[in-house]
């Protein structure tokens, strides 16, 4: 089997919280990694967010092998359905500019660049048999600490 169970929240999937609801997984085959993927009920659902390490022929069987792990999964849990989710950050700095990965402090907040439908995405979920694709947009609110919080 090429799905493995990780501890470690893995490094493509930083953005989701890791605080116990998501199993992390290691998507491996005879050439090595070719993705990472987090697992969580969500509901009548399994959800799944995925990301490619590798792509390719190859590592497109092997993912479409692995399917059928996924479904057994969701039968397994209970589930209707699966719930396929990608994270699309705004924020425009993701790659290189502090060489972190990440954006500085200071980089722009509001960016809306990379904010459009990922063609691609539905098109290689499509071959995967989801359908119904949709767009979600999301905004985060931090909540200041009392201190910091005017009353």
């Amino acid at each position: 089997m090429s799905v493995q169970r990780v501890r470690e929240r893995p490094e493509r999937l930083r953005t989701l919280p890791d605080n116990g609801r998501y199993v992390w997984l290691r998507l491996v085959d005879a050439a090595g990694e070719y993705g990472q993927a987090a697992v969580a009920e969500a509901g009548d659902c399994l959800e799944v967010h995925l990301e490619m390490t590798r792509w390719g022929p190859r590592a497109m069987r092997s993912l479409q092998r692995d399917m059928g792990w996924l479904h057994a999964e969701a039968r397994r849990l209970g589930k209707a359905r699966i719930l396929g989710i990608k994270g699309v950050s705004g924020e425009s700095c993701l790659g290189t500019e502090n060489g972190s990965g990440r954006c500085s402090p200071d980089g722009p907040d509001n960016s809306v660049d990379g904010l459009d439908v990922d063609r691609t995405w539905v098109r290689f979920t499509a071959r995967l048999g989801f359908r119904d694709h949709g767009l979600v947009h999301t905004a985060v609110l931090p909540v200041p600490s009392a201190e910091s919080s005017p009353v």
